[in-house]
C-alpha cells in the first residue's frame, strides 16, 4: 500500500513510492515505513519545521543519577544518551555511563581509568556508528589532547589522533560527517580563538579559521550547511552570535542573543536552535530558554527551565529533550543529580492526515534533484528524522530506503 508522492514543480512533477505496512513492499523504490498495521496515508507532507510547540513535564520523569555531577558532555546513539567524565560535589570525578531513555535508568561503559583518564569540560559527538570524546582536563588540570573513538555496538575505545590545539570548555558541532571545534580554555585557563575541524577517515585534525575573537564555554549547533556559536564568555559574559560557512571557511557576525551568557546547552529542534539556561554574569544563572531561527535571524523566548543550570549538557530522543545535571540556581551545590525533561508537541495539519515529517533545512533544492533523478541511495540521510503522524499522534517506526533491488534499513524503530 503505497502513496505517490508529486514533486519537482509544475512540468517537472516526479512520482514516488511511499509504504506504510508490516511486511515488506514487493515494489523496492521508495520509502518504506515499517507499521503494525497497513495505513494509506491520505497526504504526505515534506516539512522543515514538525515541532509546534514545547512544554517542561513536571515534576521532572528523569531518574535522579547516583551522585551531582557538572561539567559532563552527552551524546546520544540509537535513543541512548551517553555521558563522559564530570566533576561531583565531593572531588570524585566521573567516567562513562549512559542513560537508557526507554528504561530511565543509567548503566555504565566499559572505560575504565587505564590510558583514559577521567575528565570534565570535554565535547562529545556522535559520528556515524561511532561516538568521539574530545579534549578537557584530568583532575591534576592537565589538558587531555588526544580525541578518543568509542563503539557503541562493541562497547570498546580507542585513543584516534591528537587535536592541534588542547583545550577544554569548547563547543563542538557536526558537518558533512566531520567535527567542529570552537574556542575554549587553554592549561592557563584562558579563552581562545582556536578552531579546527576533525576527519574520523582522516583521523586527523586540521587548523581552520579562528573565531573573530577570544572564548570558552560557547555552545554551537549545525543547522542546513552553516555552523551557529552562541555566547561564552573573555572579560565578561558574550551575546555574540557567530554563523561559520564550512565551504567557504569564513565567519558572519549575526544579530546577538538577547541576553549574555555563558555556559549554556543546546539543541536543534525542528529549525530552531534552543539555547538552555547558562550563567550570565558572576552571581547569576539563567532560567531561560532562548529559540533562535536560522531562517529569520531571530530569537525568541521559550517556555524557562524549570530550575536555572550551567554546565549542564542535553540531548534530544524522539519528541523530548533531556537536560542533565549542571550548578543549579536554588541550590548552593556543587552539581546537581538530576534532569529537566521538555516534550515537544508536532504541528496540525489540515485535515488530521497521515503526515510523513521530512526535516531537510534549506535544501528544497537539493531535495527535489534527488527524487528527479532516483538517487535513493543518498535519501537515509536525510530521512532519519521521518515521523509518522496519525490521528493527531506522532511515532518513529523503522524506516527503510529502496534501491530498486533491495529494502534498506535506515532506521531502526524508535
Amino acid at each position: 500500500m503505497s502513496t505517490i508522492v508529486n514533486t519537482g514543480g509544475s512540468g517537472a512533477a516526479v512520482k514516488f513510492n511511499v509504504f506504510c505496512q508490516p511486511t515488506e513492499p514487493k515494489e523496492k523504490n521508495g520509502i518504506w515505513f515499517k507499521t503494525s498495521t497497513n495505513i494509506s496515508p491520505k497526504k504526505i507532507v515534506f516539512d522543515t519545521s514538525y515541532w509546534g510547540k514545547e512544554g517542561w513535564i513536571t515534576p521532572s520523569p528523569i531518574t535522579e543519577y547516583s551522585q551531582n555531577l557538572r561539567d559532563s558532555c552527552c551524546t546520544v546513539y540509537k535513543n541512548k544518551i551517553y555521558f563522559w567524565g564530570g566533576v561531583t560535589d565531593t572531588g570524585s570525578w566521573a567516567m562513562s555511563f549512559l542513560y537508557d531513555v526507554a528504561e530511565n535508568n543509567y548503566k555504565g561503559t566499559a572505560l575504565t581509568s587505564d590510558g583514559y583518564p577521567q575528565r570534565a569540560g570535554a565535547m562529545c559527538a556522535t559520528c556515524g556508528d561511532y561516538i568521539y570524546v574530545i579534549g578537557g582536563h584530568d583532575k591534576n588540570e592537565t589538558i587531555i589532547p588526544h580525541i578518543l573513538k568509542y563503539s557503541p555496538e562493541t562497547n570498546s575505545y580507542s585513543n584516534v589522533c591528537s587535536m592541534q590545539a588542547r583545550k577544554y570548555d569548547s563547543c563542538c558541532a557536526v558537518y558533512n560527517s566531520k567535527i567542529y571545534m570552537f574556542g575554549g580554555s587553554n592549561a592557563s585557563s584562558t579563552p581562545m580563538v582556536s578552531a579546527e575541524v576533525f576527519d574520523p577517515d582522516t583521523k586527523s585534525c586540521t587548523t581552520i579559521r579562528a573565531l573573530p575573537d577570544n572564548r570558552t564555554g560557547s555552545c554551537c549547533e549545525t543547522y542546513g550547511d552553516k555552523i551557529y556559536v552562541f555566547g561564552g564568555y573573555m572579560n565578561g559574559f558574550k551575546n555574540t552570535v557567530y554563523e561559520y560557512n564550512p565551504e567557504t571557511n569564513t565567519y558572519s557576525t549575526l544579530t546577538p542573543m538577547p541576553a549574555s551568557k555563558s555556559w549554556a546547552c543546546s539543541c536543534l529542534i525542528g529549525d530552531e536552535i534552543f539555547i538552555f539556561g547558562g550563567k550570565l554574569d558572576t552571581f547569576n544563572i539563567a532560567n531561560t530558554v532562548l529559540a533562535y531561527n536560522p531562517n529569520t535571524k531571530t530569537f525568541r523566548y521559550a517556555e524557562p527551565l524549570p530550575i536555572g543550570r550551567y554546565s549542564s549538557c542535553c540531548a534530544q530522543v524522539n519528541d523530548r529533550i533531556y537536560i542533565f545535571f549542571g550548578y543549579k540556581s536554588t541550590s548552593s551545590t556543587y552539581g546537581s543529580a538530576d534532569g529537566d525533561c521538555m516534550s515537544l508537541t508536532s504541528k496540525q495539519y489540515p485535515d488530521n492526515p497521515t503526515t510523513i515529517l521530512y526535516y531537510q533545512p534549506n535544501d528544497h533544492t537539493h531535495m527535489t534533484s534527488l527524487l528527479a533523478t532516483k538517487l535513493v541511495d543518498y535519501l537515509p540521510v536525510y530521512f532519519k528524522d521521518a515521523m509518522l503522524f496519525k490521528d493527531g499522534d506522532v511515532t518513529f517506526p523503522a524506516v527503510y530506503c529502496g534501491d530498486g533491488e533491495n529494502w534498506n534499513l535506515i532506521r531502526e524503530e524508535q
